[in-house]
């Protein structure tokens, strides 16, 4: 299997960057299985078109169940390697080796 340069990770990660941008929707289902993410965004449409309050109590708790769903598919998933695993598990340092030689 051809492996991919770093020329494409970052043009991969800016695209998908650039469309979250034009569609903040994407934020909210990235990495999440099909059903959570169609939950997620039927009930962000029918807030938008104010047919439900997504501020009142009941709704924000729907909401937040939804997006812990979210992290979990993605933490636990097969397909997240176990760097990214244990980079979700550790505190973040000030200080992070980037690659370069002192």
């Amino acid at each position: 299997m051809p492996s991919r340069s770093d020329f494409e990770f970052r043009q991969q990660g800016l695209m998908s960057q650039t469309l979250s941008d034009l569609d903040p929707i994407f934020r909210d289902i990235a990495g999440c299985d099909k059903k959570t993410a169609n939950a997620i965004g039927l009930f962000t449409i029918l807030g938008e078109h104010n047919l439900v309050d997504l501020k009142s109590d009941s709704w924000s708790l729907i909401m937040d169940i939804l997006k812990v769903k979210v992290k979990v598919s993605l933490a636990s998933s097969d397909k997240t390697n176990e760097i990214t695993k244990m980079g979700l598990r550790m505190p973040k340092k000030d200080l992070v080796y980037d690659g370069d030689a002192d």
